[in-house]
């Protein structure tokens, strides 16, 4: 079945995981900005409409010395979670599906160390019997409009599958089919399937390329 191409916004300034959205978005029709100024331009401009918006969590605020917060101009192009704020602003504009999809984790400062009680705090949500034991994927709010967090750094396929760890990149197709309810989320249950096969694929798969094949076709199966 062919689906109706979205209008999306990624906002995103690692140059590596913006040709990963080019890639695996192809199809839609995308606007990629690298800093949160130009995001939220094209978020204000009333002649736009954007069905998804996907952002980093950490962002520049823009790409020269200007800051108008306060009279540290200096910092505008250093990386801060401007996610959150992205993310409240789009639905704001009435976007219906807002996903923040991150690869940072506790070590990586205090405001990223939040990403851990999103974790905690699904923890504790009851589902019937069976609880939302969720991993890397938390639904935040659902309705008219979705906002959804996704952990990259957690054990869940929301980096590419390629040999080399660093050249992994922000799986953003697979966000985008668990917001639009197309993939199921992701459960520990998976992870922990998905981390013992990788242990067995290390010793039975010598070459790196054919344990690649092996994990991808292993995640389509599990991961429907």
């Amino acid at each position: 079945m062919t689906q109706t191409p979205l209008n999306i916004l990624v906002a995103e300034d690692t140059i590596q995981h913006q040709d990963s959205a080019r890639e695996l978005l192809s199809g839609h029709n995308l606007d990629i900005v690298g800093t949160y100024k130009e995001a939220i331009k094209l978020l204000g401009d009333n002649e736009r409409f954007y069905n998804v918006v996907l952002t980093d969590l950490f962002l520049p605020w823009s790409q020269t010395p200007e800051y108008p917060i306060h009279n540290k101009p200096d910092e505008a192009t250093e990386p801060r979670a401007v996610g959150y704020p992205l993310a409240m602003f789009a639905l704001g504009r009435g976007v219906p599906n807002v996903g923040i999809v991150s690869m940072a984790n506790h070590h990586d400062g205090a405001m990223a160390a939040t990403t851990d009680d999103l974790g905690n705090y699904f923890s504790h949500i009851s589902d019937g019997d069976n609880g939302i034991d969720c991993i890397g994927n938390y639904p935040l709010m659902q309705g008219s409009q979705n906002l959804w967090f996704f952990n990259a750094a957690e054990n869940a396929p929301y980096l590419t599958i390629v040999a080399s760890y660093k050249n992994r990149s922000k799986n953003w197709k697979a966000a985008l089919e668990v917001m639009l309810g197309q993939r199921r989320l992701f459960t520990r249950e998976d992870s922990n399937k998905l981390m013992q096969n990788e242990m067995d694929l290390s010793w039975k798969i010598e070459n790196p390329e054919d344990r690649v094949v092996a994990e991808k076709k292993f995640i389509d199966e599990l991961w429907r």
